[in-house]
């Protein structure tokens, strides 16, 4: 909720960081205490992410972060619907330029839905730009 509270506003970021101060250091005692429980799968769950603790709480010291993976997922998301429908269980491209060729349309796709530009134009733009020996459209967000 706190997170929240900082999106709408009702929080700053000094105000964000005092407030998560307190659950930072109760999960860090939680952490610590499964290093000890009996299970070894939690121990080593609990080992693992004292060693990543710091990453985890990136989102509170550093504006821009968000706390979820959410505009990852949504961006990885037509690709993964996308090779499940057409590559079968445990198979891949049929050759490596294959394999590239998806991979660059992918990114290709996804970078043009960020920055909400039409697919078929950017894809227009880069060919030009091939036949005209120019750069191609640039496809990083602020570029």
């Amino acid at each position: 909720m706190l997170w929240h509270g900082y999106r709408a506003g009702e929080l700053n970021r000094a105000q964000l960081q005092a407030e998560m101060q307190s659950l930072q250091t109760a999960f860090h005692a939680w952490l610590e205490r499964g290093k000890d429980v009996p299970y070894e799968k939690a121990r080593a769950f609990s080992r693992e992410l004292l060693s990543l603790e710091t990453a985890l709480w990136t989102f509170v010291r550093e504006e821009g972060v968000e706390p979820t993976n959410n505009a990852a997922e949504r961006v990885l998301r037509p690709a993964v619907v996308w090779r499940k429908l057409c590559c079968p269980a445990g198979t891949r491209s049929q050759s490596e330029a294959g394999a590239h060729y998806v991979e660059r349309m992918l990114t290709v796709i996804a970078a043009s839905k960020q920055q909400n530009r039409h697919l078929l134009t950017v894809l227009i733009d880069a060919v030009e730009a091939y036949w005209a020996r120019t750069l191609p459209p640039i496809l990083t967000q602020g570029a």
